[in-house]
């Protein structure tokens, strides 16, 4: 669990980088210097859930947390959980083929063919291709 500063580290974020703390261009090194993003790329999933909720916290809407949160909580087997981050994020950006093909993979873990199959389509007609 985060310590007590984390929130103003947080903050300090928001103030600095504004939300939703990405930058779609090729600089991966500002990644790297952000915790949150850090103990993610570092395996530290329960770390990333947590820094993710606090974002969460400040800003309940933020589509890039919620993605990111549901998948540290996938990776901690935490399914259930995950899958109401991903159905929200779905209900904010319905047009957004990443958060439908991250639910895809998640359908996959919970073994359901068909919905996984119906959310891979979803993400592929809205040009979403990995």
């Amino acid at each position: 669990i985060l310590g007590s500063g984390s929130g103003a580290l947080i903050q300090g974020l928001i103030r600095r980088h504004g939300l939703p703390f990405f930058r779609r261009d090729d600089d991966a090194s500002w990644y790297r210097c952000h915790p949150m993003f850090a103990a993610f790329m570092q395996h530290d999933y329960a770390k990333a859930n947590d820094y993710f909720s606090e974002v969460l916290k400040l800003q309940k809407d933020n589509i890039s947390a919620l993605i990111n949160r549901a998948n540290a909580l996938s990776e901690l087997g935490r399914t259930d959980e995950a899958m109401r981050d991903y159905d929200r994020a779905v209900q904010l950006q319905p047009g957004n083929g990443q958060i439908f093909y991250n639910r895809g993979i998640l359908w996959q873990k919970k073994n359901d063919a068909q919905r996984s199959q119906s959310d891979f389509d979803q993400a592929k007609h809205l040009g979403y291709v990995r």
